[in-house]
């Protein structure tokens, strides 16, 4: 079973490996909703979903990655490089998720966002990182 929508791809039976901010800034180069039911998106846009992720990841490696909360950056590479890489993650929208996980994605969504999270109101503050 695929994942319900693009957003919830945290779950890690489905999309092991890809955390939080990788979530964030993955569906954010993407072109279309980051809530996006999964099944609704044709194969172009899946084959161009996988090779964001792609991409991402080998982006954020050859940063470094970045020092979030407790996780210092083994590669002694500036933090302020990888900071300027994300786009979204601590900086745009978010709510907290099904798994109470909290999700960032850039502002012009917002009206997609699925009526199920609009009652816990989205977050627009940085206070998580």
């Amino acid at each position: 079973m695929l994942f319900r929508s693009v957003s919830q791809s945290r779950y890690q039976g489905y999309f092991n490996g890809v955390g939080n901010y990788l979530r964030a800034e993955i569906l954010n180069r993407m072109a279309f909703s980051p809530f996006t039911i999964a099944k609704d998106l044709n194969r172009d846009q899946l084959e161009a979903l996988l090779k964001m992720i792609h991409l991402c990841v080998r982006d954020a490696y050859s940063l470094g990655g970045g020092q979030i909360r407790d996780w210092v950056n083994p590669h002694g590479t500036e933090a302020a490089n990888f900071q300027e890489w994300m786009t979204v993650y601590s900086k745009g929208s978010s709510l907290t998720d099904r798994t109470g996980r909290r999700f960032w994605y850039d502002p012009i969504w917002e009206e997609t966002v699925p009526e199920m999270y609009k009652q816990s109101k989205p977050n627009k503050d940085a206070g998580d990182i």
